[in-house]
């Protein structure tokens, strides 16, 4: 195998590595902030809401 082929193989191996890599922290991400806003709005309506049932 010639080294042009091992280099582009070894590239297309690394492109998929750290594509992979950037999906789960895009996804570890957004998975952050949807659990930031959720507890946002819970302590809102626990302070809001329920005072106003008890």
């Amino acid at each position: 195998m010639s080294f042009d082929k091992r280099v582009a193989r070894w590239a297309k191996k690394t492109c998929t590595v750290l594509n992979a890599v950037r999906t789960v922290v895009v996804a570890t991400r957004r998975l952050l902030v949807t659990v930031c806003l959720l507890s946002t709005t819970v302590i809102v309506w626990m302070n809001g809401v329920m005072p106003g049932i008890k």
